[in-house]
């Protein structure tokens, strides 16, 4: 669209919009006379630093905190319950933040020597200035009773719980120390008992390991002894010896004897030559037996001491592997016994710290106690009869509407418009 077109629908739309106007705002302004007065009566809190300064005052708020106090549920209900009660408020009617009652915090000077001071603006609003008066100042007052009684009642209970925390914890932590005192008597005594436990064991190990030993070393030294008697090794030695001796006899030409005895023993004479060789004879023989009667008895003895030496590797094996065992326990014991001390230590240092913490508590409390209770907020300006309502806000309205009515009527003007052309060119 140009210019033009602009400039010639403006002028043609003007009736619309000057009657969208007048009907939007005439609406408005009926609807906005037709709503019923509201009356407003407004009250200062002032909010002063208390006399005296102390942790415990725990109930001491500040400036948000009494004004979400003054908006809590509580404080409302409460206010609401005696309002009805006074014939103020009806039994459908209720107090709500925005609506018919609101705080608004607010810095202002005391003095011209003082510094700005914090407060809150209360604000009640009714249907006519009696009932914004009573409900600005019933629910002040019910935040105020329901401050001072906080306020009152804030050291002596304090006071009772930091000491029933305080001889609670004082308790609690006796009760670990001695604990931890049982704790370490019952770990010595398990550490002791142990090492008593394994020493034993050990000794009878070695009892058994000496025993065993004893008992092979019989049973094979038995073996031996009737293996040399089976093979009559002391038998073989003699006549070795006596054929040795005979022997040495004839070579050096006495030797009579023998030879008769042998003579008399095979019925048949033997020169020298032939007791000589028959002696060697039997000489050699005696010596391969006693030769194998010694290897015998030799192979039995090593046999014998490779088991004594595979039983003293074994015995020695399972005494290194109890002589361990007996050492990882005790190192068990031991951490097992350092973490509990490690534990205690932690659980004792907090516990000591709470306690310290709670004795200097105590003691503010005692002081708390004894100093009179004060109210941080009071009140700086009473509410009052309001001398006139609320603006309606009409004016605001009435414009607001006959502009909505001229953007409404340019609207049906436009649409109109678009119509005739849609017209036109079917």
């Amino acid at each position: 669209m140009s210019l033009d077109d602009v400039v010639r629908f403006l002028r043609d739309s003007w009736r619309w919009s000057v009657g969208g106007s007048f009907i939007v705002g005439g609406l408005a302004a009926a609807w906005a006379l037709s709503q019923p007065r509201t009356w407003e009566s407004t009250a200062n809190l002032l909010l002063s630093p208390p006399p005296f300064s102390s942790e415990l005052k725990q109930l001491s708020f500040n400036l948000p905190s009494y004004q979400r106090l003054m908006e809590s549920p509580a404080v409302l209900e409460e206010a609401r319950r005696q309002l009805i009660e006074q014939g103020v408020l009806k039994m459908d009617q209720n107090l709500k933040i925005g609506d018919n009652i609101e705080t608004k915090v607010f810095m202002s000077k005391k003095g011209d020597d003082v510094a700005l001071v914090p407060m809150i603006d209360c604000r009640g609003r009714g249907e006519n200035a009696v009932q914004a008066n009573a409900i600005t100042a019933q629910w002040i007052k019910v935040f105020l009773d329901r401050t001072k009684a906080l306020i009152d009642s804030n050291a002596s209970p304090s006071f009772t719980l930091i000491e029933t925390q305080f001889k609670t914890n004082q308790d609690k932590l006796n009760q670990i120390e001695k604990d931890n005192k049982t704790e370490a008597s019952l770990a010595q005594q398990k550490q002791a008992d142990a090492t008593q436990r394994w020493n034993e064991t050990i000794n009878v190990f070695n009892v058994e390991t000496n025993q065993q030993l004893a008992t092979f070393q019989n049973e094979t030294e038995k073996l031996i002894t009737d293996l040399r008697l089976s093979l009559d090794l002391p038998g073989l030695d003699a006549r070795i010896a006596a054929l040795s001796r005979a022997l040495s006899d004839l070579n050096l030409g006495a030797g009579a004897d023998y030879l008769k005895s042998i003579r008399s023993e095979q019925n048949q004479p033997l020169n020298r030559g032939d007791q000589v060789k028959q002696i060697s004879e039997q000489l050699t023989q005696l010596q391969n037996k006693q030769l194998s009667a010694i290897t015998s008895v030799n192979k039995l003895e090593r046999e014998r001491q490779l088991k004594i030496d595979e039983l003293k590797n074994q015995r020695s094996l399972a005494l290194a592997k109890l002589t361990a065992s007996q050492s990882q326990e005790l190192e068990d014991l031991k951490r097992e016994e350092t973490l509990r001390q490690a534990q205690f230590s932690r659980e004792s240092v907090t516990l000591s710290e709470t306690v310290r913490s709670l004795s200097n508590s105590f003691q503010q409390a005692q002081f708390t106690k004894a100093q009179q209770t004060t109210l941080d907020i009071q009140l700086a300006s009473a509410p009052t009869l309001p001398g006139q309502p609320l603006p309606r806000g009409a004016s605001k309205t009435i414009g607001l509407a006959a502009l909505l009515g001229v953007l409404l009527g340019l609207g049906i003007a436009l649409l109109r418009q678009i119509m005739r052309r849609i017209d036109q060119a079917t």
